[in-house]
């Protein structure tokens, strides 16, 4: 979901903080408040493929939960658990 919002009732500062960011070709920008990060800011050309991304991820998902909707809560965490175990262990070696 996209959130927009109008930079006309800005500070001036902050207008040209957004100008900047579009026209610099940013990847992307990390707004923080005494080193705590509050928000990730991406340039406009971005966001279409982040949405398209987005609804890649979702139809997947619904795949996978139509695929499992007969499956037990308790196998699919006990193959989590493994699949988890397995990769712990295959990263120590």
């Amino acid at each position: 979901m996209v959130k927009k919002v109008e930079v006309s009732g800005m500070s001036q500062e902050v207008r040209r903080f957004f100008q900047e960011l579009a026209a610099e070709g940013v990847p992307y920008l990390v707004v923080e408040d005494q080193g705590r990060p509050l928000a990730g800011v991406v340039p406009s050309w971005q966001v279409g493929r982040l949405e398209e991304q987005r609804g890649q991820l979702m139809s997947m998902l619904k795949e996978v939960w139509a695929r499992n909707r007969d499956v037990p809560p308790e196998e699919i965490e006990r193959e989590v658990d493994d699949v988890v175990r397995q990769v712990r262990e295959d990263s120590r070696r």
